[in-house]
């Protein structure tokens, strides 16, 4: 089966997948199952076309992987069939995703209608976050648990590529306001480490002096404004500070340490074909003293899925830098794509800052836990990544 018009399916294709991200964050509004059918089908067609073509890099082990979760769960999922079928689709969605973004790879289409879908949804998104965002500064002990946040940040190595500077930055400074405004300790990191990132990789140290002195100026600028109203700049760092060095287990590492705490104890318990295999999808806020995720990606596939799970999803990362590194050789610019080689349009450091927040979010977070979460950077590897390898 063949998507015939590749330009419509491609609006379709992405409008399911970014309507299902705004569900999921106006979750109290609508129910997103329509969606998760829909996704699955077209992915399931865009599956069946990629394996008679070239494939990128990550295929083969993002195949294996889903493959392992969806039967570890399977075995290990003991309640009614309308509830474990619901789990599997949910499962296998960062991986349909990722197919398409596959199929739909810009390597052979415009990238025009791929960047007027991101930018109408990073709006769409903006506006959702920020009327989820409170008003009220002054309670400092106030925890913040908005964790639709992540959409916005797992969107940006799609901006990063946008070709137009001035929309690009644009998007890239409000996603960012608005992440910081979300008090998410994880994001606020993963921002300060993307930030570091695209400053080692600018190719002119002229350039950085610039950016550091704009930097600096904007923080004098909007510090001496907010003071001169209520201080409200003072009130967010109070925040800030209470929510990395607060009392006991309010700290970052307080609470994610209890957390890990509890899940070694369950890894310390489990037999031998346990650590092979795991126990299943999300069994870790099932088992665990605390309740919770395990709060790491690599601790949660560890106790999940098996020790084959993990093996399978580092080798992901590991091919992702592998790439990173090779179109690194051959695409010197830092933001904004340029052709390489005559043969393709490659964004280096939007790369990168895929893999940077995935394994950095991953540590302290869990978005390969929620395939919702994990649906964007699988679709944006799949569109990005060179279509290199053949299945047969």
């Amino acid at each position: 089966m063949v998507l015939k018009n590749r330009d419509i399916g491609l609006i379709l294709s992405y409008g399911f997948v970014f309507g299902l991200m705004v569900i999921y964050q106006m979750s109290n509004v609508f129910s997103g199952g329509v969606f998760i059918v829909l996704i699955t089908f077209v992915g399931l067609i865009c599956f069946i076309n990629n394996l008679r073509t070239r494939v990128n890099s990550i295929f083969l082990p993002a195949l294996l992987l889903t493959i392992f979760m969806l039967v570890n769960t399977l075995i290990g999922n003991h309640s009614n069939i309308d509830n474990l079928l619901n789990t599997l689709l949910r499962i296998a969605l960062w991986f349909w995703v990722y197919n398409i973004g596959t199929y739909f790879n810009n390597i052979e289409l415009n990238n025009k209608k791929i960047f007027v879908c991101v930018i109408i949804y990073s709006l769409i998104s903006l506006v959702i976050e920020s009327g989820n965002i409170s008003s009220d500064y002054s309670e400092i002990n106030k925890f913040y648990e908005i964790t639709t946040i992540y959409f916005l940040l797992l969107i940006l190595p799609f901006v990063f590529c946008i070709h137009n500077k001035k929309i690009r930055m644009l998007l890239s400074i409000l996603i960012g306001i608005v992440c910081i405004l979300s008090f998410k300790r994880t994001i606020l990191l993963t921002l300060i480490l993307l930030a570091f990132t695209w400053l080692i990789l600018l190719p002119k140290i002229e350039k950085k002096k610039k950016i550091l002195i704009i930097i600096i100026c904007g923080l004098i600028f909007f510090f001496i404004y907010n003071l001169a109203n209520n201080g409200t700049f003072i009130s967010i760092i109070q925040i800030w500070i209470y929510r990395f060095i607060g009392k006991g287990n309010t700290t970052m590492l307080g609470a994610r340490g209890l957390t890990y705490s509890s899940v070694l104890s369950l890894m310390s318990k489990s037999n031998f074909i346990e650590w092979l295999f795991g126990h299943g999808y999300n069994t870790v806020s099932l088992a665990s003293s605390t309740g919770f995720s395990a709060h790491n990606d690599f601790l949660e596939i560890l106790y999940d899925y098996g020790i084959f799970a993990l093996v399978l999803y580092i080798c992901i990362l590991y091919n992702l830098l592998k790439d990173f590194l090779l179109y690194r050789k051959f695409n010197k610019t830092v933001i904004g794509s340029i052709n390489t080689n005559n043969e393709y349009e490659f964004n280096s450091f939007a790369l990168i800052s895929s893999v940077v927040i995935v394994v950095f979010a991953g540590m302290f977070s869990h978005l390969i836990t929620y395939p919702t979460h994990f649906m964007l950077i699988s679709l944006f590897w799949g569109w990005i990544l060179p279509k290199n390898t053949i299945l047969h």
